[in-house]
């Protein structure tokens, strides 16, 4: 596999009235292409802070981060945000999605932001909702959708620019157990086409699932583990 993501030293540091705090501090890894990742650790751990970085939504103190052998500082604004719609598919605990707009709707705007065409966009929004299991319910809004089809809505417009990377923040975090264990059958699924996936939980129900897991603590790596084929099977 290639090596997709790599972080080299990374630092971020917050300057408050009482001095510096540490969000992220030292870390390094490497994410090859098509892994499923799963970061966990407690409130202030640094997890958020990290996917930001790997989102390029935010910037390290120091340190490096080179996405697909790119080294990302120094891009300016529109061009991350380029980077972002064309490589990089948003999965978030609270969904996301525009209230007053369809389902197929909400999974256009990413290929509204890139400027296809308006036939070509409701050809693609039909397409990844159907990958998601909710063929027939594009004309549906949010207030007449369950949670978890919610999320499936903001999973299709997560893949709908076909990326190669989902980061997933707390994805089952407002979903019950069975809605929240199909959400993560369906990201497995989607990990086995080939898109890698990290995942940020603090439920280590969810983390077992995924076949690595990082573990954070006071900005720093504590451990990264990769389960034996074995645990996998019996999590399933």
């Amino acid at each position: 596999m290639e090596v997709q993501i790599v972080c080299q030293n990374l630092w971020k540091t917050y300057q408050l009235d009482h001095g510096e705090v540490h969000a992220l501090s030292d870390v390094s890894l490497q994410v090859e292409s098509g892994e499923f990742v799963a970061i966990q650790g407690a409130s202030g751990s640094g997890k958020s802070s990290l996917l930001n970085i790997l989102s390029c939504l935010d910037t390290p103190t120091n340190g490096t981060y080179f996405l697909d052998g790119m080294d990302v500082r120094g891009h300016s604004v529109d061009a991350l945000a380029e980077i972002r719609n064309r490589q990089i598919g948003f999965i978030f605990q609270n969904f996301n999605l525009l209230p007053r707009t369809s389902s197929a709707e909400n999974v256009q705007l990413p290929l509204l932001y890139a400027g296809l065409p308006h036939k070509e966009q409701e050809r693609r929004a039909i397409g990844a909702l159907e990958r998601v299991g909710l063929l027939g319910r594009d004309k549906h809004h949010s207030s007449q959708l369950s949670g978890g089809q919610q999320q499936r809505v903001a999973i299709a417009r997560a893949i709908v620019m076909n990326p190669s990377i989902i980061l997933a923040d707390e994805p089952t975090g407002n979903l019950d157990s069975k809605s929240g264990a199909e959400i993560v059958e369906l990201l497995r699924g989607l990990n086995e086409e080939g898109i890698t996936i990290i995942l940020v939980t603090h439920e280590p129900e969810i983390a077992v699932c995924t076949k690595r897991q990082i573990l954070m603590k006071d900005g720093c790596v504590l451990t990264d583990t990769t389960p034996s084929v074995r645990e996998l099977n019996t999590v399933e």
